[in-house]
């Protein structure tokens, strides 16, 4: 009878489910009741520690795999993050290096030192083709021109001198560039003008030429000026410009001596110096554009004219008014009496 019981009571217990733990016993427990399963000779108390017991070795264990698990994930994303950093090191090596930032000071540095330069450079060898071609004929007007050669330099220096009053306005109307470009066109004109076919046009030119050389030394300044990084460097500038442009008349006259030596024609000669002066014109046309460092001011006619006899009043003009009447009546001699006699003794005029 109690064989039965116990047989019955077996079967209506269900399976036993065993729980694996970090130490060697095993635990049965019945699914249905969590009843710990008869025929174990333990108490009730006792078996319900057990239990507990159990559930946490259970859950410790498995933090263990978690935590496991975790470690390796976490070594492989490390691993793979080197192998990563690795290949970037590989790919840079193969690429160049970006300049660091004092190679990047120096850099704009030279270039800041470079531009300013390169204006005055280019501004200079304009000039000095402009007066290569212009220098020579203006020695040699007088005898190229023996009866009209003198009246055409007085012309050309009283345009001068009535055009310096106006030359700002005009410069300021046309543009800094196209004022320098057009100015230089106007030596070209008086050249070409000095051959004797076009003696119609030679008086004229040199009415032009004087505006035109107004407004050319006007917008030279003007021009070198905004080229000079700082004011304190202007004297430098325009020391280098000044050297540049001296060159003009040194070679264009030494170029002349040597059309002489040449037999070359009086026509001849004049043609290449309206070439080079023309060339030279177009130099200054491709100049850079350069904005003014402050607002310029207008310029108003009536006080630039007021301007010059107001300076009259001051002791340091009177003092070099005497030289500068010396220094015009030497040109006179000069480019009249000199070249006269020059042409007197050379053949090929």
């Amino acid at each position: 009878m109690d064989s039965e019981k116990e047989n019955d009571h077996d079967d209506g217990a269900g399976d036993a489910i065993i729980i694996p733990s970090l130490s060697p016993s095993i635990i049965e427990y019945n699914q249905d009741d969590e009843q710990l399963v008869p025929g174990h000779h333990r108490h009730s108390h006792h078996h319900h520690g057990d239990k507990k017991k159990a559930r946490e070795r259970l859950l410790d264990g498995a933090d263990r795999l978690t935590s496991s698990d975790e470690s390796t994930t976490s070594h492989d994303q490390q691993q793979q993050d080197r192998d990563n950093v690795e290949m970037e090191d590989v790919e840079l090596e193969d690429q160049p290096l970006p300049p660091s930032t004092h190679q990047q000071s120096k850099l704009t540095r030279f270039r800041q030192w470079l531009a300013p330069l390169g204006n005055t450079f280019h501004l200079g060898i304009g000039f000095l083709l402009v007066f290569f071609g212009y220098s020579p004929t203006q020695n040699l007007t007088t005898s190229i021109h023996p009866n009209t050669g003198s009246l055409s330099l007085g012309i050309l220096y009283f345009a001068f001198a009535i055009g310096c009053l106006i030359s700002p306005v005009l410069t300021k109307k046309i543009g800094l560039i196209k004022s320098l470009f057009l100015s230089g066109i106007t030596y070209s004109l008086f050249i070409v003008c000095s051959i004797d076919v076009l003696w119609f046009f030679y008086l004229p030119s040199a009415f032009i030429i004087g505006i035109g050389a107004a407004v050319l030394w006007t917008a030279q300044p003007t021009y070198l000026s905004r080229a000079a990084p700082s004011e304190h460097e202007l004297g430098k500038y325009s020391s280098i410009f000044q050297t540049i442009y001296s060159g003009g008349a040194i070679f264009g006259n030494a170029m002349s001596g040597t059309f002489t030596a040449l037999n070359l024609s009086t026509v001849t000669m004049l043609i290449i110096f309206t070439v080079v002066t023309t060339v030279g014109s177009f130099i200054l046309a491709f100049l850079k554009p350069i904005p003014a460092k402050s607002k310029e001011k207008a310029f108003n006619l009536k006080q630039g004219i007021a301007g010059v006899f107001l300076n009259l009043k001051h002791t340091d003009m009177l003092l070099l008014t005497p030289f500068l009447i010396q220094q015009g009546q030497s040109y006179v001699n000069y480019y009249n009496n000199y070249t006269t006699n020059y042409r007197v003794n050379s053949s090929f005029l």
